[in-house]
């Protein structure tokens, strides 16, 4: 457990400092890797809830942060599954990577983590970092992805 909260910990880290201008969908290091999409610049709303979409290719990005917890540009926690305060997915064809997606550990220790979204000032920038997307809860082994980087939003 020590092992796999350090792991999260450089992933989170890495991609809040590292990233280049771009949110990147890439295979877990080690595990699967490639890089699916980059989505540079994110068309933004924040009417009464707050959302982020963006397409690359046939790839579509989109966030949403519920209006009833939506309070502002700050640090937003990402949970799995869809009792949080906002969700992500991205998608293309029958990979469908998500918050809301996680597979059942049965009776081994859960290695699954959140991850988070902030904002500059004025939401003009966003970072997330999510370490580990599942493609699907169904299969006995599921893609991962990392979700990670940072984005300019556009209103």
């Amino acid at each position: 457990m020590v092992l796999a909260t350090a792991a999260v910990l450089f992933v989170l880290a890495w991609g809040a400092a590292g990233a280049d201008a771009a949110i990147k969908v890439r295979g877990v290091p080690g595990v699967s890797n490639f890089t699916v999409a980059k989505f540079a610049k994110l068309k933004c709303s924040k009417r009464n809830s707050f959302t982020a979409k963006a397409r690359d290719g046939k790839w579509r990005f989109e966030l949403i942060i519920y209006r009833r917890y939506f309070n502002g540009f700050h640090r937003y926690v990402i949970e799995y599954g869809d009792q949080g305060p906002l969700d992500f997915v991205a998608r293309a064809g029958n990979l469908d990577f998500s918050n809301l997606t996680k597979p059942e550990t049965g009776s081994e220790p859960e290695l699954t983590v959140g991850g988070s979204v902030a904002f500059a000032k004025r939401g003009r920038k966003m970072k997330i970092a999510f370490p580990f997307a599942y493609d699907s809860p169904l299969t006995a082994d599921p893609v991962i992805a990392t979700v990670l980087g940072k984005a300019t939003c556009k209103y």
